[in-house]
C-alpha cells in the first residue's frame, strides 16, 4: 500500500526548507542540479517579464508608420513570445520533477531561443526571414514536453 504525502527537501538538513505535498509517493530529494533548475526557471520568468516592459516601450516605436493589420499582428506575435516565455519559465522550475530533466530543459531553453527569441526579433526588426526559425522552436518544445513522460 503506498503512502500518501511527499517531501520535498531541497538538500538541507534542516526540516525548516522543505515543502509537503499531498500524493502517493516516496521523499523526493532536490539535489544542487534541481536547485539550479529552479534558479535558471526564475531567470527565465524575469527576462520574460523584462520583454514584455521593454516591448511597452519599443513597440511604440517600431509600430509607427505601420497599417491597422501589420500593427495588430505584431502586438499579437509579441504576446505570444511573452505568454510562451513565461510559461515556459514556470515549467522549467520543475524540472527536478521529471526523470531527465537536462534533456526536457536543454530541449526547452533550444526552442524558446529560436520561438520566442525569434517572435521577439521579428517585432523589433521587421525581419519577417526570422519566420523560417519558429517551426524549429516549436517543434524543439513539443519535442521538450514529451520527454518528460521519459
Amino acid at each position: 500500500m503506498p503512502q500518501y504525502g511527499v517531501t520535498i527537501n531541497a538538500g538541507l538538513n534542516d526540516t525548516k526548507s522543505c515543502c509537503k505535498w499531498l500524493g502517493p509517493s516516496n521523499s523526493l530529494e532536490i539535489g544542487s542540479l534541481g536547485r539550479n533548475w529552479v534558479r535558471l526557471g526564475g531567470a527565465v520568468g524575469a527576462t520574460a517579464l523584462i520583454m514584455g516592459i521593454v516591448g511597452k516601450f519599443k513597440m511604440d516605436k517600431v509600430l509607427e508608420g505601420k497599417s491597422e493589420k501589420e500593427q495588430q499582428e505584431l502586438i499579437r506575435l509579441w504576446d505570444n513570445a511573452k505568454k510562451l516565455h513565461l510559461i515556459h519559465g514556470v515549467a522549467i522550475m520543475g524540472l527536478p520533477l521529471v526523470r531527465k530533466p537536462c534533456l526536457t530543459g536543454g530541449l526547452w531553453l533550444s526552442g524558446l531561443m529560436l520561438t520566442s527569441g525569434g517572435l521577439y526579433c521579428r517585432c523589433l526588426t521587421g525581419q519577417e526571414k526570422v519566420g523560417k526559425v519558429f517551426p524549429i522552436g516549436g517543434a524543439l518544445l513539443i519535442c521538450g514536453w514529451l520527454s518528460t513522460m521519459l
